[in-house]
């Protein structure tokens, strides 16, 4: 039972953070194109925007990256905490012969 409960907790941690990781990505996208783009590069020029958004995709990159780390420090957390949990649980339960 332990072991079923760490694979759906690890299962939902997952999913939660491939959705933020997706939005930091889309967010990347959307910078991405806004800086290449002939029709905005000349605004970005006049108001200097051009290093701000530098440093945002840069924040952003560096957020998706971490997001993709999390899952995994996760689930050794929980798989020590599982098994540990059925350990216990096989040591107390009577054994039959």
């Amino acid at each position: 039972m332990p072991k079923a409960w760490g694979t759906v907790r690890a299962a939902r941690r997952t999913y939660e953070s491939i959705q933020v990781w997706i939005e930091h990505v889309r967010q990347q996208s959307e910078l991405r194109q806004l800086l290449i783009s002939h029709k905005a590069g000349p605004e970005l020029r006049v108001h200097g925007a051009g290093p701000f958004l530098l440093e945002q995709f840069d924040r952003m990159g560096v957020g998706a990256a971490q997001e993709q780390t999390k899952p995994a420090h996760r689930e050794a957390g929980t798989d020590l905490v599982t098994s540990a949990l059925s350990g216990v649980t096989a040591a107390v339960t009577p054994q039959g012969r």
